[in-house]
């Protein structure tokens, strides 16, 4: 139940409006109560709780009310009574006090006025005065209590505490949450920019091979360049051409709108002449269709001539560097040739020592064995005469006679290692010898594979050439065929104009039939240019396929050595495309990180400003629940104000949020008003008895 300061005027205009107030304590200052119940039309149930400041007829408004409506006060508690204390803050008792009833508080809504709140949070609860001891000899009404609106607030407040602890959470994780996307894009930085160090080695390494394949290309862009400029003049002597046409062709269509102007003008002269107007019309938009296919025939035609002038310098390109490749063949197998011929003379010297240290070895061995014999048989005066035989060791008996037995065994022992060093050493060599033999095998049979795999693949792209060149041909042909076909019906539609200009010569006066013809003529000399520019076209088409047959005799008499180059620049080419990817998909990482750390900064920035926001509504309504306290306490104030120093005992406890009211009227001076107000309260009493609506 809420607390309204309202003045009659107000009142009364909500009330007839229909406004439901049932569940409000209204504070009305009226001087006559009688004001109030002739204005208000409302039903009595909605009529609510009614508090009536400055009526000094209650009881009349009591009586009144009661007894016209009855028992549609069943949910209505009037309380009446001349009210000392008013809303300006003034403490003047009245002489009566007029007995009435008081119902417990219930304030469920507040709409205050600035002014009329202000005013109330003056009142103070000093200012109750002292309760009468005099009872009245009737009971008491019990009331009935309701729930207090301040338990609601408190446990609203309570719910906005337990919300805004939620939302702090939620903020703690969402910090938590911004960390580690901000931690998630650190690690995305890190990662591109160890990807983007290895991309600037892959570019480094892409362009080294660049910079090979540049120095290879130097020389061809050279020989290319002149045939380019050539071929760019031409290009641009027909673009003007074209133009030119364009223009011709741009005047003649003007030039048909007007005799279309003018047909549909002769037209609407005669209707023999409008058929046939009609017929020209048609005929002439057959022109018009026909002129633009054979501009659209021009544009096809010099981009089949531009694709021609590229493949040509694609070919040209092409058996230059299978010239430099099988040059450079040519020499890899040339110095195979050399190391062959050195490997085999190097093999003939290492045989010639291998004899000779042979048969130095058996020489060495025979000696050996007549040492030995001649050592165990003791016989070491007469060695000349065993060794007299060799003609290869002559000087041995004069040394052996001289020399003791011990430096005989000595020496044999010493030939024997120098024996064993030799045949190490020929081992080795015969190793050495045959690793060689194999190594200049194995380059040798490279080289001859190296040299049939470029034969190979030289046929196979002759073969490419040739069938590409067949296609151009047939292309040539189909082009031709076309302009066979443009140029017989350009025929065809000169001969139906001519047609259609004797056809107008009779149907028109004398100067349109000359208009006519000069616009005829023209027409005639703009076919004339495109049969001419058709003539030149195939005049170059021609050119073109003879320079292809030079391209094709050039490219037989060429190698094909230069799949190596293109499959380096591809291989370049498909490292630099995965590099682009591989930094491609971690800029996409990091934009997706990036987004991420977005999202969640803005759903930080959300909860922080729902934060603001609930703390903004939970200040709001703590300052709304003081001033609802501030004005319970301040009707429960002007509730407890009697006249005479006899009032009602009002106990306001706000910090249980339930309101003890004891009422205890007194008896009057005056018998009459003692039974009129006995009356009153009797008929109050069997209302509050009923049951609730």
């Amino acid at each position: 139940m809420g607390v309204s300061f309202l003045s009659l005027s107000s009142f009364v205009a909500q009330f007839n409006d229909g406004v439901n107030c049932g569940e409000n304590l209204w504070a009305i200052s009226a001087p006559n109560v009688c004001q109030v119940v002739t204005n208000v039309k409302a039903p009595p149930s909605s009529l609510g709780h009614l508090l009536l400041v400055d009526t000094p007829c209650a009881s009349l408004l009591l009586g009144i009310n009661l007894n016209a409506s009855g028992p549609g006060f069943d949910d209505s508690y009037v309380m009446l009574g001349r009210l000392s204390c008013k809303l300006s803050g003034s403490s003047e008792v009245p002489q009566k006090v007029s007995p009435r009833v008081v119902r417990q508080l219930r304030p469920n809504t507040l709409d205050i006025d600035s002014v009329s709140s202000s005013q109330a949070t003056k009142l103070s609860k000093e200012r109750s005065p002292k309760v009468t001891d005099r009872r009245s000899p009737r009971s008491p009404v019990i009331e009935r209590k309701r729930p207090s609106k301040i338990s609601e607030l408190e446990s609203q407040i309570s719910q906005l505490q337990n919300d805004l602890k939620k939302v702090r959470d939620q903020l703690i994780l969402s910090e938590s949450y911004k960390k580690q996307a901000q931690q998630d894009a650190k690690e995305s930085k890190e990662q591109l920019l160890a990807i983007s160090a290895k991309l600037e080695e892959s570019q480094k390494q892409v362009l080294d091979l660049c910079a090979a394949g540049e120095a290879r290309v130097v020389e061809l862009q050279k020989i290319i360049e002149e045939r380019d400029m050539a071929c760019q003049s031409e290009l641009e002597a027909s673009k003007e051409q074209l133009s030119v046409d364009s223009a011709a062709l741009a005047s003649a269509m003007n030039e048909i709108q007007m005799l279309k102007a003018q047909l549909e003008l002769v037209a609407n002269c005669e209707s023999v002449q409008t058929q046939q107007a009609e017929s020209a019309d048609m005929e002439l938009l057959n022109l018009k269709q026909n002129l633009s296919e054979t501009l659209s025939l021009v544009d096809t035609m010099k981009n089949q001539l531009r694709d021609c002038k590229e493949s040509e310098a694609q070919a040209q390109a092409l058996v230059n560097e299978t010239m430099l490749q099988l040059e450079a063949a040519k020499r890899t197998v040339e110095l195979l040739r050399e190391d062959v011929a050195k490997a085999v003379e190097g093999y003939n010297s290492i045989a010639l020592e291998f004899d000779q240290s042979k048969a130095r070895v058996k020489s060495l061995e025979a000696l050996v064995s007549k040492l030995e014999t001649d050592s165990i048989n003791n016989k070491c005066s007469s060695p000349s005469e065993n060794l007299g035989d060799d003609h290869k060791f002559e000087h041995q008996p004069e040394m052996l006679k001289e020399e003791d037995p011990n430096d005989l065994e000595a020496e044999v022992l010493s030939l024997k290692s120098e024996i064993g060093h030799l045949t190490s050493a020929i081992e080795t060599a015969e190793t050495k010898y045959q690793e060689e033999q194999i190594r200049s095998m194995v380059q040798i049979r490279n080289a001859y594979d190296l040299v049939e795999q470029i034969k190979s693949e030289s046929g196979q792209r002759e073969c490419e050439l040739e069938a590409e060149l067949k296609r151009k041909k047939a292309d040539i042909q189909e082009l031709k065929a076309n302009l066979m076909d443009k140029e017989t019906e350009l025929q065809g539609i000169v001969e139906e104009n001519e047609n259609l200009n004797l056809k107008l010569e009779e149907s028109m006066s004398s100067q349109n039939v000359h208009e006519l013809k000069g616009e005829i003529k023209r027409l005639e000399e703009c076919v004339a240019e495109l049969k001419a520019d058709m003539m030149d076209k195939e005049t170059t088409l021609q050119s073109i396929t003879e320079e292809n047959e030079m391209l094709k005799m050039e490219i037989n008499n060429g190698g094909k050595v230069r799949e190596e180059v293109v499959a380096e620049v591809e291989g370049a080419k498909a490292a630099e495309r995965e590099a682009l990817m591989k930094l491609g998909i971690v800029m996409e990482e990091a934009d997706r990180s990036n987004k991420k750390a977005a999202r969640v900064a803005e759903q930080l920035e959300a909860l922080q400003a729902g934060n603001l926001e609930m703390e903004a509504e939970l200040r709001r309504l703590k300052v709304q629940s003081d001033q609802w306290r501030k004005a319970a306490e301040a009707a429960a104030a002007m509730l407890s104000a009697g006249n005479n120093g006899k009032l009602t005992e009002r106990t306001v406890s706000l910090d249980n949020t339930n309101y003890k009211c004891s009422p205890y009227p007194e008896d009057m001076d005056d018998d009459f008003q003692r039974k009129k107000n006995g009356n009153m309260l009797k008929k109050i009493g069997v209302l509050w008895k009923k049951p609730q609506k």
